[in-house]
């Protein structure tokens, strides 16, 4: 029971961890380096949020960050 009760306790302080890490950088979550090859897209498909418009998701990223603040 010490042994699940402690293990919890180790988890509990990684999660909390990173979720005030996560809120301090103020940035948005990004995805992995496998990018959209890795959900089976062709290298060239147009992000499903901004259709490719690079402008668009530099954009939205700014307005979400500004938001928070």
């Amino acid at each position: 029971m010490t042994t699940l009760v402690l293990t919890l306790g180790v988890l509990a302080v990684c999660f909390t961890g990173m979720a005030i890490g996560l809120i301090l950088q103020k940035k948005p979550l990004q995805g992995s380096c496998g990018g959209a090859s890795s959900k089976g897209l062709p290298p060239d498909a147009d992000c499903i949020v901004c259709g490719g418009d690079q402008k668009k998701c530099d954009t939205n990223a700014a307005s979400q960050t500004s938001s928070r603040s």
